[in-house]
Formats: structure tokens, C-alpha cells, sequence
């Protein structure tokens, strides 16, 4: 007996550390005393529940009567009405299912069903993602208002002092004085529209176009700073939101394709494919993410993303889909397809605010040597872009 007694202690002592130390698989987290939330309806308080759940940042078990097909839809709805109870409009269900079968992967997270109903085990890296996409997305739209507000706000001035005598306009790298007021007049009221739009709507609210130039581009563009770095250790990467949020996410080629996947997925930002092919006769395989979107006015563009960053699409011309490398989507047969070269007018204008220096500058007090450059910005990317 006390052979046994000591067996069970010690026992005790390694399930205990293995809590400790997050040892245990997203089952046993979650079957260590954690809320249940049985979906009765789907509807808006429900989703009010699973939402502040979520945002405890803790493990609980989502569960819905009947079997796995019924609860796949039933999550897939309640997951869209989750959405809306933040700007950001963050889905889910993708990152949930991510390893499931309903997403093609054998072994992997499923749900379960039992007594007449099918349980699914949300785990607290699930709800992580769902905290830190959140936060990933509310940053990166503040900044990006931020950067078409302090434009606005550089333009006004350089109005304001255009035809006086405070400034040098260098007319051999700008027509005229006139013409020059004429194109700022333009860029301002162009600024002041874009501005007033992006503060009236919410993010999960823009059109899938604006929100692809908003959080696709991790690697680094002109208006934030890069959330994500090039890895080439490939066992070590960390392509989390967390991780995102702090600027610190980190991998090869294939995990950022795996970023732009997961975050077209949770903010709907359009249908996408993960696509490789040859740059040219180079023996390397480039990998990027092709993605099908659409504007406010309902025009459909196309983008390609490679680590981090818009490209041009017909660069890619005869690169091949490759459905079981694009995850946080359903597979299926049909998706196989050849990019085919495309209008310019087809592809997604990134709103990359055009800059013009060494044409206007600020005068000294004396009226003669010269002092800061200011920037002429110019915005070509018009309303039915958006």
C-alpha cells in the first residue's frame, strides 16, 4: 500500500508539472475544470458570451446539439456574429478549425460528439489569437489614418505659405507656383475625403481592398513599421499575432504566406491561394499569396503578396496554386489553377502617398538662404479604389 501511495503521489506531482509548465495537449487543458458554453440559439448574445470568453484569454468548451456537420455550420455562424461584436471584426472560426479535418488535415483538432452533441475544445492559444488579432488590426488602422492625417495636415501648410514670401518654389523641378497650387489644392481635398471616410468606418467594415492594404503588409511599407522579419533558421519562426502586435514575428518564405493566409481568413478580406512558380530561369521556388479582392464600389482587383509586401501581379504570371500549402481554407480539386496575366488597371492600387522634394523650401529670416525642404504629397489612388 504504501508502494502504491507513494506511485500516486508522484504521479500527482508530474500532472501537476506538467500543467505547470503547459506540457498537456489542448484536450486536457481544456478538460481541466474549464467553463462549458452550450449554444442553444445563435444569436447576438450568444455570441456576446463567446466573445467575452474569448477575451478572458482562457481555455473553455464550445457546445452545440446534433453532430459534426450541424456544428460546423453553427460555429461558422456564430463565429460571423463574434465578429461584430469588435471594430475589427476579427472571425474565429479559421483559427479554430486551422487543423481540423474540415480543413484537410488528418489527426488534427476536431470536434466531438457525444449523447446527441458535438463539443469542440477552444484552447487559450486560440483565444490569444483572437485578443492579439484584435489588437494587431486596431494598430495598424490607427496608424494608417495617422499616416494619410499627418500628410493632410503637411499639404494644408504648404498651402498656407505657397504664394507668400516665406518660400522658394524652385521652378526648374516644379512648373509654376500655379500649377503647384492647383495640384496641393487637389491633394488636399482628395486627403480630406479619404480621412473623413477611414474615421467614420470601422475597420471589420472597409472593403476588402482597403482592408488587404491595411495588415497584409507585415514586411514593412512607407506609412508603419514592419510587424514581421525574414527568418532563414527555418525550425524557429513565430507568426502569432502576439507576436505580430509586438513586432516580432519572425520566419522563412512559407510562414509568411502563412500569415497573409490566416489573415485574409479572419478579416474577410477576399478569396487567396498560395502560389509558386520560377522567377525568370532562377533555380529557386518563389512563394507568395494571390488574393482576389474587392473595392467599396465593388470592382474586383488582384494582389500578390511576398514576404510582407505588395508585388506586381504579372510578375507571376504561370505560377501554380498549390491548395494543400494554402491553409485556414477548405480544400478542394477545383481550386488548382495557373495565374494568367491581368489589365494594370486590375491590380490593387496601394495607397502609398506620392512624395515630391527639392522643389519648395521654407526661407531663413534674412529672405535668402534657404531652409527646410517641404513635401508635396500627391494621392492618385481614387474613390472607386477604395
Amino acid at each position: 500500500m504504501k508502494v502504491m501511495r507513494k506511485f500516486c503521489s508522484r504521479l500527482l506531482m508530474v500532472f501537476g508539472l506538467a500543467m505547470a509548465i503547459g506540457l498537456l495537449s489542448p484536450q486536457m487543458e481544456v478538460n481541466a475544470k474549464t467553463p462549458t458554453i452550450t449554444v442553444k440559439k445563435v444569436d447576438q448574445n450568444t455570441a456576446k458570451k463567446v466573445h467575452k470568453q474569448l477575451m478572458k484569454g482562457k481555455a473553455f468548451k464550445l457546445r452545440i446539439k446534433g453532430g459534426e456537420e450541424n456544428f460546423i455550420k453553427q460555429f461558422q455562424k456564430l463565429s460571423k456574429k463574434v465578429a461584430t461584436c469588435t471594430d475589427e471584426g476579427f472571425n474565429i472560426f479559421p483559427i479554430c478549425m486551422e487543423t481540423s479535418m474540415y480543413f484537410g488535415y488528418n489527426g488534427g483538432r476536431n470536434p466531438k460528439t457525444s449523447g446527441g452533441y458535438t463539443s469542440f475544445n477552444v484552447t487559450k492559444g486560440d483565444c490569444q489569437e483572437y485578443i492579439y488579432g484584435i489588437k494587431f488590426a486596431r494598430r495598424e488602422y490607427k496608424d494608417f489614418k495617422a499616416y494619410v492625417d499627418k500628410a493632410l495636415k503637411e499639404s494644408e501648410y504648404l498651402l498656407s505659405v505657397v504664394n507668400t514670401d516665406k518660400v522658394y518654389v524652385d521652378e526648374v523641378n516644379y512648373k509654376s507656383r500655379a500649377a503647384l497650387t492647383k495640384d496641393v489644392e487637389k491633394t488636399i481635398a482628395n486627403l480630406r475625403e479619404l480621412s473623413k471616410y477611414l474615421k467614420k468606418t470601422k475597420f471589420r467594415n472597409l472593403s476588402g481592398a482597403m482592408k488587404a492594404r491595411v495588415v497584409l503588409e507585415v514586411g514593412g511599407r512607407e506609412w508603419g513599421k514592419p510587424a514581421m522579419c525574414m527568418s532563414w533558421d527555418k525550425p524557429k519562426f513565430n507568426t502569432s499575432f502576439k507576436a505580430l502586435y509586438q513586432r516580432k514575428a519572425h520566419g522563412h518564405i512559407r510562414k509568411f504566406t502563412d500569415v497573409a493566409c490566416k489573415t485574409c481568413a479572419v478579416f474577410d478580406i477576399g478569396e487567396y491561394d498560395q502560389i509558386k512558380g520560377r522567377m525568370g530561369t532562377g533555380p529557386d521556388v518563389d512563394e507568395a499569396v494571390r488574393v482576389k479582392l474587392k473595392t467599396s464600389s465593388g470592382k474586383v482587383r488582384y494582389a500578390v503578396v511576398e514576404v510582407g509586401e505588395f508585388c506586381p501581379h504579372n510578375d507571376y504570371v504561370g505560377f501554380d496554386t498549390w491548395r494543400e500549402d494554402t491553409t485556414y481554407r477548405c480544400w478542394d480539386q477545383k481550386n488548382h489553377r495557373t495565374v494568367k496575366k491581368i489589365k494594370k488597371t486590375q491590380q490593387l492600387r496601394s495607397i502609398t502617398l506620392i512624395k515630391r522634394q527639392k522643389a519648395v523650401y521654407e526661407l531663413s529670416p534674412d529672405g535668402i538662404n534657404l531652409g527646410k525642404a517641404l513635401v508635396i504629397y500627391g494621392l492618385d489612388v481614387p474613390k472607386s479604389e477604395w
